[in-house]
């Protein structure tokens, strides 16, 4: 009995360890299997690939067939599309630097591209706000359409192509240099309450200069900088038609201290364009840069560009908060006989030009 229980026993030992291996060998179930398995996608088979290849030619046809059935339909989309994202991606980094502003952050610290937003945004606002409120109503879908019938007022330069932002900023500038001429007026009319008499030669050539079309250079204006920080051409000290002209030739507010503080934007922002560096500026960051200052950029090479910028930021790095007066004066004395800048009013010499002699 013994040796027959001995012998089961053996062979129970036997039959554990053979089942051990051969489970041992059995392939582990895919439920049972590492995590690394779990994260992997078959690959579809060849019907589901020959389907998905024919929904996806097919909508691009359709696409390609409503785009030259309707094309001004589709260039508004992808145009709003576009202006959309950039708009939001504008308004991101306005939030970012108010912001800053406010935790104490100096304009001094910003780059030339956040003060940029920083001067810009709040004026897109106005016009694009309304329009994508209105757009947000509904039955509201229909203020899109009806904005881009008078996209200059409605809508921002985001959602402009590149032809209107031609033709709005040129009908823009126009109207601004419009300005130029009763500025001189002013200056010439001022010059003769000045007490220094080399101050007042050195004024009057620089008016005259810009009667004849000649350029002054930058070192003459600096030259002339004290009349500026004080009377008679300092911002406090001059007559609310002098400020009007002033304000309205650069775009900006009307109100003495608004105008003020807009000037310094300005001069922080050319102070970090020259920290960047000028050459450095897109075509159209350029454009925009030589627009804002007074200048058609339209028609002028890259170059030609790039020295008005050197001329109008060699002063403006000068200048401090007491003679800012002179930033918004550099459209007259840079600006008021530039090639580019006579061509919106038709190459008419006479518009600017006095018959006195130099």
């Amino acid at each position: 009995m013994a040796s027959s229980t001995h012998v089961r026993s053996l062979l129970a030992v036997c039959i554990l360890r053979n089942s051990s291996v051969t489970f041992s060998r059995l392939p582990q179930c895919k439920r049972c299997s590492s995590h690394a398995a779990q994260d992997k996608v078959k690959p579809p088979g060849i019907l589901k690939r020959y389907l998905i290849d024919k929904v996806i030619d097919m909508v691009n046809k359709s696409t390609t067939q409503l785009e030259k059935a309707y094309p001004t339909v589709f260039q508004i989309y992808r145009t709003f599309k576009t202006g959309l994202s950039s708009f939001v991606r504008d308004s991101r980094e306005y939030y970012q630097v108010i912001t800053g502003l406010w935790s104490g952050r100096s304009l001094t610290e910003l780059s030339r591209r956040q003060l940029e937003v920083l001067r810009q945004v709040p004026r897109d606002f106005l016009k694009v706000i309304p329009v994508l409120v209105l757009a947000l109503v509904p039955g509201g879908s229909v203020a899109i359409p009806l904005a881009y019938v008078f996209p200059r007022s409605f809508l921002s330069y985001h959602f402009w192509t590149d032809h209107q932002r031609q033709t709005f900023w040129k009908h823009d500038l126009k109207h601004r240099l419009q300005h130029l001429r009763p500025i001189l007026d002013h200056m010439q009319l001022l010059s003769r309450h000045i007490e220094d008499c080399q101050l007042e030669e050195k004024i009057l050539q620089i008016t005259k200069k810009v009667q004849l079309s000649v350029n002054p250079s930058y070192t003459e204006v600096l030259g002339v900088k004290p009349l500026f920080e004080s009377y008679p051409y300092n911002l406090d000290r001059i007559s609310i038609a002098y400020v009007r002209h002033l304000a309205k030739c650069m775009n900006m507010p009307l109100r003495r201290s608004r105008l003020k503080a807009d000037a310094l934007l300005l001069h922080y922002t050319d102070l970090a364009m020259l920290r960047e560096g000028i050459n450095n500026l897109s075509d159209f960051e350029l454009e925009q840069a030589c627009y804002w200052r007074g200048l058609n950029p339209f028609g002028l090479q890259r170059d030609e560009q790039v020295i008005y910028l050197q001329h109008w930021t060699t002063v403006s790095k000068i200048l401090e908060e007491n003679s800012i007066s002179l930033l918004l004066h550099l459209p007259v004395m840079f600006g008021f006989c530039q090639p580019s800048n006579r061509e919106l009013f038709g190459g008419r010499h006479h518009w600017w030009r006095h018959r006195s002699s130099f």
